[in-house]
C-alpha cells in the first residue's frame, strides 16, 4: 500500500485538535459509530466517518 505524504501530514496536523473534540463526543455520536462498527462485523475497513 502506498502512502500519500501530503494526506499523512494533514492528518498529523489536527491530530491533537480531533483528539480533544473526540474527547467530548456526545453519547448519542458514541452510540451511533459503535453500531456502525458492530454492523461491519469486524472484516470491514473506514478510511473516514464525516
Amino acid at each position: 500500500m502506498s502512502t500519500d505524504r501530503d494526506t499523512v501530514r494533514s492528518y498529523d496536523a489536527v491530530a491533537a485538535e480531533y483528539a480533544a473534540e473526540a474527547a467530548a463526543m456526545p453519547e448519542w455520536v458514541a452510540i451511533e459509530i459503535d453500531a456502525f462498527v458492530t454492523g461491519l462485523g469486524g472484516s470491514g475497513r473506514v478510511l473516514e466517518i464525516g
